[in-house]
């Protein structure tokens, strides 16, 4: 239809070729359906045109045929008795006519199976790759027919040769070609796989030395707004005790002892009296613990507070390793060094502390003592004993008492500090454990996400235009990847960051929920083909050529070998020189015309026809006017091939209605 065919024009730029309709028939001669079916499918294929409008039906034989060089070779016996059968119907020589079905009438056609036989030689043997490159040569060339602008200049110079052939011989037309390929789609789908997992495999990288001085600063900040300093954690503990007892403790003990020292200054200081405020205080500090009696009030307010500010602390250190994980500039390696960093600052306070508590617990330990000595020195005083007097026993023992007090409460507090940078130091392990283990799940996502490292193989003849030095498509693809800036790789991962989280409870989400990473996949593929597409340079196939060309000769060298590997592989049996097409596709750039410049400078008897292609480099070599009796399957090798196998078999013949000897 008009719109169909003007909406095509416009998406595809090509304009409008022609209303008419071309179908192409791919078949192998050698036996089996293609030889047996292929003239069939041809003349129903003509005769359904015909039936939609079509008077003149385009139909195209893209036909494979065996090599003619093995008189007992069955498939070359079949494609003889093909080509036998093609050349009986080909052009209108005689007339086709057969019945499928009883209820319809038969498909009559005087014209001819084809309006154009290409044929294309099979490799001697049927190697997997040999067969994949011939597979790839046709599919290139009806690509390039159809939906490239080759197909309209090489239909052209077949107007041309058809004009030259003013006898009308029936031909067949071989054709080769080479494809020098900027390969830019594979190159991305290489390059988005491998990014993909470069991404992963920065989340895993085990190499810190970056990332030190930046986590130091973020934790000195941290650990300050967390007021986990040790001066911090004291005031806190100090605080608490203020808290309890309305007022600072020091001043609530010498409140108590205050009124003692009233009376020991009257030499009034009963033994009772002070025996009564001692042992009030030591209901607040408790006694030492060699005395294994019931700890002081102050002592379980501290313990309460422990274990609250202990559990707090402990669950920042949790939430501060499943933060770095999420952060584009830490994620794994970044939280390893956290947890190391946060375990050296803790056993450097743990080391200075430790040693300070045996020398507070002897000396709280000795005033305790003293403290009992002198209250039973302060009830001898007086009844006959000779020493000090009462007043200044009772001196020294409310001196002693305060002393005891104050570093008794210090050790209370030194004591709960050791306990909470204890527990901070015994829960890092487990922090250690959920990275590893995010690591763990992260390093198969990875192997995952790499694929098996499949070889992206460009089909047909030909290779791929890749840097010096680059053999494969991910080696292209590494070398891209990794000229990236590093800025922008990072840029990448927090724009995506925000989505990691909502789509699959970020990184630490995908570690823990297999369905979490079974999806991710594809998405991050997505996500990095759009990245890298952008990236990726989208120049002509020629200024990447001759960017990437070898120096010289082996450039002179690769040229000549392009030409002569697109030569057809079936040639006349007569031995004459063959009238031959070459057509060399590339962009229509300066580059382009120096391409085929330097390609004409090389083959100079050989006249080079031009025709426009951005994305590749492509030689078409064929030979538009090769006589049917000229090609070598139906040659001297092969009638002999064909007339063993009829000796002794069923004809290889599909139409036994036809004398065809």
């Amino acid at each position: 239809r008009d719109d169909a065919l003007n909406s095509t024009a416009a998406s595809s730029k090509l304009g409008v070729r022609s209303n008419r309709a071309r179908v192409y028939v791919v078949a192998n001669l050698a036996g089996g359906s293609g030889s047996g079916m292929a003239l069939d499918i041809a003349f129903t294929v003509r005769h359904e045109l015909r039936l939609i409008g079509y008077a003149n039906p385009d139909c195209v034989g893209m036909l494979f045929v065996p090599p003619a060089d093995a008189a007992k070779d069955k498939p070359l016996a079949n494609a003889y008795a093909a080509l036998r059968e093609l050349r009986h119907f080909h052009g209108g020589r005689n007339r086709y006519s057969n019945r499928f079905d009883d209820s319809e009438a038969p498909i009559s056609d005087g014209d001819g199976p084809f309006r154009r036989v290409a044929l294309v030689q099979l490799h001697t043997r049927p190697d997997p790759k040999e067969l994949t490159k011939t597979a790839g040569l046709v599919a290139r060339a009806i690509y390039l027919d159809l939906f490239t602008p080759v197909g309209r200049r090489c239909d052209e110079v077949r107007v041309e040769a058809d004009f030259i052939n003013k006898e009308k011989t029936a031909v067949v037309q071989p054709f080769g070609l080479y494809r020098l390929s900027w390969p830019r789609p594979a190159v991305l789908a290489a390059s988005t796989r491998r990014f993909a997992q470069k991404i992963i495999q920065r989340w895993l990288t085990r190499d810190t030395a970056h990332l030190r001085e930046p986590i130091q600063t973020w934790l000195d900040e941290h650990w300050s707004k967390k007021q986990l300093n040790l001066e911090e954690v004291v005031a806190r503990y100090h605080k608490l005790l203020k808290d309890e007892l309305r007022e600072e403790p020091e001043r609530v003990f010498a409140a108590f002892l205050q009124p003692l020292r009233q009376q020991a200054s009257a030499r009034r200081l009963e033994p009772q009296a002070a025996a009564d405020v001692i042992h009030r205080i030591l209901g607040l500090v408790g006694k030492p613990d060699q005395e294994r009696d019931e700890a002081g009030k102050l002592h379980g307010v501290l313990a309460v507070a422990n274990k609250k500010l202990t559990k707090e602390a402990e669950a920042t250190l949790f939430n501060w390793t499943g933060w770095f994980v999420e952060q584009p500039l830490y994620r794994l390696p970044g939280a390893e060094e956290a947890v190391s960093q946060i375990g050296e600052r803790v056993k450097r306070i743990l080391q200075a502390l430790e040693p300070s508590r045996d020398d507070l617990v002897h000396d709280v330990y000795d005033l305790y003592s003293r403290v009992l000595n002198l209250l039973g020195s302060l009830g001898s005083a007086g009844r006959g004993v000779i020493g000090p007097s009462r007043s200044s026993i009772g001196a020294d023992l409310l001196d002693s008492t305060l002393q005891f007090a104050k570093k008794r409460l210090t050790l209370l507090v030194l004591d709960v500090t050791l306990s909470l940078y204890r527990g901070l130091l015994g829960v890092l392990p487990e922090c250690q454990r959920e990275v590893n283990e995010i690591r763990l799940k992260l390093s198969a996502l990875a192997s995952t996400a790499g694929g098996g490292n499949e070889p992206i193989v460009s089909p047909g003849p030909g290779r791929m235009i890749l840097p010096s030095g680059v053999s494969s498509l991910d080696g292209a693809a590494d070398r891209f990847i990794g000229a990236l800036p590093v800025q922008d790789i990072l840029e990448f991962e927090k724009a995506t960051q925000t989505e990691i989280t909502k789509q699959f409870g970020g990184v630490v989400g995908l570690s823990t929920k297999p369905t979490s990473r079974a999806e991710f996949l594809p998405w991050i593929a997505a996500e990095s083909r759009n990245f890298l597409d952008t990236r990726l340079e989208t120049i002509d196939a020629a200024e990447i050529f001759f960017r990437h060309k070898e120096p010289g000769e082996k450039t002179d060298k690769l040229l000549l070998q392009a030409f002569e590997e697109a030569a057809p592989d079936i040639t006349s049996t007569a031995g004459r020189a063959q009238t031959e097409a070459t057509i060399v596709a590339g962009p229509s750039s300066a580059d382009g015309e120096r391409f085929r410049q330097a390609l004409q400078t090389l083959i100079p008897d050989v006249g080079i026809i031009p025709a426009d292609l951005n994305e590749d480099l492509v030689i078409i070599r064929e030979y538009p006017l090769l006589p049917f009796d000229e090609v070598p399957q139906l040659g001297a090798v092969a009638r002999q091939a064909y007339e063993m196998h009829l000796a002794k078999e069923q004809s290889p013949h599909c139409r036994t209605d036809i004398a065809w000897d």
